[in-house]
């Protein structure tokens, strides 16, 4: 067996489908309750927070314009999207332009 077959047998054995969509250009799905709204990254909900920020269930930055979360309270989608999103960005437009110059990521610590 490949390790490839190997992974597909283990998620096939342990995680079931819950939902699958079809993302076309234009289609918007929002995952979670617009109407009893609490952060799943916080625990927070109104009024102690808002929820008045698009919250991408997957960063923007990864060519998502499609899925939008309504459990991420805008404090929290405003750290993510200054910190790891902001990051992710940076990584991702600039893979591309290393990959070609054949320049490779030096390590940060």
């Amino acid at each position: 067996m490949t390790s490839l077959e190997v992974n597909i047998n283990f998620y096939e054995t342990h995680y079931d489908i819950l939902q699958q969509w079809f993302l076309r250009p234009g289609n918007k799905i929002v995952l979670g309750d617009k109407q009893n709204r609490v952060c799943r990254f916080c625990g927070r909900k109104p009024p102690e927070v808002t929820f008045r920020k698009v919250a991408h269930a997957i960063p923007e930055a990864l060519g998502n314009k499609s899925i939008e979360s309504a459990y991420e309270c805008d404090d929290c989608n405003e750290g993510f999207g200054c910190g790891i999103e902001n990051d992710l960005g940076k990584v991702c437009k600039t893979s591309f332009i290393r990959a070609d110059g054949r320049i490779g990521m030096a390590a940060v610590s």
